[in-house]
């Protein structure tokens, strides 16, 4: 019986295995983070976009009805 928890040794892959399940579900997160700020920036962008294509339509449409 192991009277402090340092003598309980953990086997080299069994480490190796941990540190790889670590990396793999960090590189998740930062790709999930990344993908998340990504499509709020392009729905922002687009929304903003089809904002200033719908002002310059209608305008246009409001002139084009008043000249005639």
């Amino acid at each position: 019986m192991p009277l402090f928890f340092s003598e309980i040794l953990i086997s080299p892959e069994f480490s190796v295995q941990i540190f790889r399940t670590y990396e793999i579900q960090r590189i998740f997160k930062v790709f999930y983070i990344v993908s998340f700020e990504t499509v709020s920036a392009l729905t922002i962008s687009f929304t903003f976009f089809g904002f200033i294509v719908f002002i310059r339509v209608f305008c246009n449409a409001r002139i084009f009805n008043a000249k005639m």
